[in-house]
């Protein structure tokens, strides 16, 4: 497993970029106990997320209000839509880890 953060750093409905070693561009954030990584793509318009509003496990792209659930990766406004390709996250010891992808 590779390390991604310091779970402290990490606010309720605030997201933090990381970037994989591949050039994987990741957002990183929390919903109470839950933590999730996802990767900074809009599957509607194949571009990033830019300044997402997050709300719990929910993001909402800003360039046409589409809302992902990001544990899921399914739209909630278009079901027929691409999921949001996820990463399993571990959080161990104060520390998140990025596990297999889903």
């Amino acid at each position: 497993m590779s390390y991604l953060l310091d779970t402290n750093t990490l606010r309720e409905n605030e997201l933090q970029s990381v970037v994989l070693q591949d050039g994987t561009r990741l957002l990183v954030g929390r919903a109470g106990e839950h933590f999730f990584a996802i990767e900074n793509l809009c599957t509607h318009a194949y571009v990033s997320f830019g300044s997402p509003r997050v709300k719990g496990c929910k993001i909402t792209c800003p360039w046409h209000g589409l809302t992902f659930d990001m544990l899921s990766g399914q739209c909630d406004d278009w079901p027929g839509l691409p999921k949001l390709r996820r990463f399993e996250v571990e959080a161990r010891e104060g520390a998140l880890f990025l596990g297999q992808q889903p």
